[in-house]
Formats: structure tokens, C-alpha cells, sequence
């Protein structure tokens, strides 16, 4: 399947690039916590397309940590981890 997903200067992300985001973001939601740094280090070819991938993910990982603090909900399986 083809997706038409763009990098944060415009271009456009290639499909090793989506597969590897899909598969970063599916182990963050999963409780996995891949480390960013060394996800991108095992992937330096596509470091470009895939570190917004990954500031991102981190990025609302910790909004949501916040947010539950904040309300008195509790954490997500997925952040109890982190």
C-alpha cells in the first residue's frame, strides 16, 4: 500500500521510512519504549525522515503523561514504563 507522507521540509517519506515509523510508534503504544536515539542510530540512512517520527511519538507520550497527572486519570498501560 502506498501513503503519501511528507517529512517536515516537504519531501516525501519513502516506504522503508513508513514501515520503520509504523513499526517505532507500534512499540511505543505497545509499552515497549524503544530508545529514540538508538532507533535512529540503527536506521542512519533515514535518520531525516524518521526523527520528527520520533521526537513526536516522545513528544505526545509526554503530553499525555501530563494530562493524566494533571486530571487524576490513570496512565495508559503503554506509559507505565516510561
Amino acid at each position: 500500500m502506498s501513503r503519501d507522507l511528507y517529512c517536515t521540509d516537504g519531501s516525501f517519506m519513502d516506504e522503508e521510512a513508513c514501515r520503520l515509523a509504523d513499526e517505532y510508534i507500534i512499540l511505543a503504544q505497545a509499552g515497549r519504549n524503544p530508545d529514540p536515539e538508538e532507533f535512529l542510530a540503527r536506521n542512519p540512512g533515514l535518520e531525516h525522515e524518521l526523527r520528527p517520527v520520533v521526537e513526536g511519538a516522545a513528544m505526545l507520550s509526554a503530553v499525555m503523561r501530563r494530562y493524566c497527572q494533571a486530571s487524576g486519570n490513570e496512565l495508559p498501560d503503554a506509559l507505565e514504563g516510561e
